[in-house]
C-alpha cells in the first residue's frame, strides 16, 4: 500500500505533526518582561547583600588589627621573650657537640653560667678582630676568669680552609661537618657574610 492508503483495518493512516507553541498575546508578553525584570532586580540585590557583608567583614577585621598594632606598641614590653626563654632558644640552636682545637670533642656544658660570644667568620677573616678575641679569651676564658666562652662559626666549604684557621684559635667551634647548624645560626642572626660577633 502507497502512503495514503488505508491501515490493517481499512481505515486511512494518519500522522501526528508537533503543534506549533502559540504566539504570546500583548499581556503574556508584558507578563514575562516584568518576570526576567524582577529576576534581574532580586539577583542584583542579593550580590549587592553579599558584597556589603564581606565589606562589613574587611571594615571589621581592620579596625581589629589596629587595635592589635595600638595594643602592641603601647605594651611592647610585656610582649617581650624573657631572657631564660630566648637563652634557651639560643642554645637549643647551638646544639650540643662543640670542638677544641687543643682538647678536641666538647659538650654544651663548657658553656653554663658563662657569657657566650659567638664568632661569625667571613671568607676574609679580620686579623685585629681575631686578636682582640684572643686577648680578651685569655683574660676571661678558660685560663683566666672562666666567666667567658667563645663559639665559631666558620663560612669555610673545605675541611683544609677550616682547620688552617681554627688551628690557631683557643676557643670552641661548631664542627665543620654540621652545615645545617652553621647555616641555621647565620640565619638566625642574619650574618650577611662579613665577620660578626654575637654576644
Amino acid at each position: 500500500a502507497g502512503a495514503g492508503g488505508a491501515g490493517a483495518g481499512g481505515a486511512p493512516s494518519t500522522v501526528c505533526a508537533p503543534s506549533a507553541a502559540a504566539p504570546l498575546g500583548p499581556r503574556e508578553m508584558q507578563q514575562a518582561l516584568h518576570d526576567v525584570s524582577a529576576w534581574l532586580v532580586i539577583n542584583s540585590m542579593r550580590t549587592e547583600c553579599v558584597q556589603f557583608d564581606q565589606l562589613c567583614s574587611q571594615n571589621l577585621a581592620n579596625i581589629w588589627r589596629q587595635n592589635a598594632a595600638e595594643q602592641l606598641l603601647e605594651g611592647h614590653r610585656s610582649f617581650k621573650v624573657r631572657a631564660d626563654a630566648a637563652t634557651s632558644y639560643v642554645l637549643e640552636a647551638l646544639g650540643e657537640a662543640f670542638v677544641s682545637a687543643r682538647e678536641g670533642a666538647a659538650s654544651r656544658q663548657r658553656l653554663e653560667n658563662k657569657v657566650l660570644a659567638i664568632y661569625f667568620q667571613s671568607a676574609s677573616p679580620s686579623a685585629d678582630l681575631s686578636r682582640a678575641l684572643r686577648e680578651v679569651y685569655t683574660a676571661h676564658g678558660p685560663e683566666g676568669s672562666q666567666s667567658l666562652e667563645i663559639i665559631y662559626v666558620s663560612e669555610a666549604s673545605k675541611m683544609e680552609s677550616f682547620r688552617a684557621n681554627f688551628c690557631l684559635m683557643p676557643w670552641l667551634a661548631i664542627p665543620f661537618t654540621h652545615a645545617q647548624r652553621r647555616a641555621r645560626l647565620r640565619s638566625l642572626f642574619q650574618v650577611d657574610g662579613a665577620c660578626t660577633l654575637v654576644l
